[in-house]
């Protein structure tokens, strides 16, 4: 079954030739890259090498221009966790049926209740009149899409008048959303994009003695929008893991690059995280919850008051996120760590 969805999108992608060149010319606008026609025909056989060589899963937009493929050499590219063999490996690591589950956020908000910091109903399952005692006048909360992603099923609402709630419950009201207490987050994140909540990206890999990991830390800025994730137009930039010194420029999916945040001008290279350790910590503890998922990307922050909170957890982090401050690949250092011995971090 595999082979023939394969095949089918080879064919398809030959077929659809002009549809596949003017998605790579968008890209490449998008990238600010110079280029003529030569050059997008040559990243069409490009992409098409590359899905041949690692599978159809090599996304377009996220890996081949999102992670930067289409810049870094072979070797960066079979080193790289961006390429379609990721989903493979993941497979392998975490458990098929309960990763499904985990990437649910009412799966997840009612497993790690106690790492949330923040109060939530599911409105699938909530009376009118828990709703509408769970709403205050004039405070905002975030609405999100029970199975969202990327930032792209996230709203943020707030109520002036019993109108406003009473509309807001005859929309919503056994519908597929949860509504959530905004979290305020403690003032050094808070300060690069005071319009977002920035969130840390860490991922966590347990190794094959049942040792969880920290392999990599990101952290993840809002760029003039509420939200802060990479594809909805954030910045990411990569931490040292054992200083919490943020060691890379920050960058954006279109390539861009910033060495203090665009908008609040607050520099972002060299920039050490105060309480490093805490966070850390505070993974290990999350990926112990559910050890049948070794893999995971998980959304952390500090609230104002102290606390870190858990925003979620993703056993499906993608390649765009990881690689794109890196000019080679992790798929190596993710594989050596999945295959060692012994704790820490």
């Amino acid at each position: 079954m595999k082979s023939k969805v394969t095949l089918k999108f080879f064919l398809s992608y030959i077929k659809n030739k002009k549809y596949w060149c003017d998605l790579i010319k968008a890209n490449l606008i998008k990238q600010n890259y110079c280029f003529d026609d030569s050059y997008v025909k040559f990243c069409y056989w490009d992409y098409y090498k590359l899905c041949k060589k690692y599978g159809p899963n090599t996304k377009l937009e996220t890996d081949y221009f999102g992670a930067g493929l289409y810049l870094k050499s072979d070797l960066a590219r079979r080193n790289s966790f961006a390429t379609g063999r990721r989903y493979s490996w993941r497979a392998e690591m975490n458990d098929k049926a309960l990763s499904n589950k985990f990437d649910d956020k009412s799966w997840f908000y009612e497993h790690f209740s106690e790492y949330l910091g923040r109060k939530f109903i599911f409105l699938k399952e909530t009376n009118n009149d828990e709703i509408l005692k769970f709403i205050q006048l004039n405070t905002k909360y975030v609405l999100k899409e029970i199975h969202g992603e990327g930032g792209k099923s996230v709203d943020f609402v707030t109520f002036e008048n019993e109108n406003d709630v009473h509309n807001f419950v005859d929309k919503y009201s056994g519908s597929n959303y949860l509504i959530e207490e905004v979290l305020v987050q403690a003032d050094d994140i808070r300060d690069f994009n005071p319009g977002s909540v920035n969130t840390f990206r860490i991922i966590t890999i347990i190794d094959k003695d049942g040792n969880p990991h920290i392999a990599q830390a990101i952290l993840r800025m809002g760029n003039g929008k509420e939200v802060d994730n990479f594809c909805s137009g954030g910045l990411a930039a990569e931490i040292d893991v054992a200083s919490g010194v943020i060691k890379t420029i920050a960058v954006d999916q279109y390539g861009g690059e910033y060495i203090s945040h665009p908008i609040t001008n607050k520099q972002i290279v060299g920039y050490r995280i105060e309480d490093w350790q805490e966070y850390c910590d505070f993974c290990l503890k999350l990926a112990k919850v559910c050890p049948q998922i070794r893999f995971v990307g998980w959304d952390i922050i500090k609230n104002n008051k102290g606390q870190i909170c858990a925003i979620e957890g993703n056993s499906t982090s993608g390649g765009n996120i990881t690689e794109c401050n890196s000019l080679k690949g992790h798929m190596r250092d993710f594989e050596k760590i999945a295959n060692q011995s012994g704790g820490g971090y």
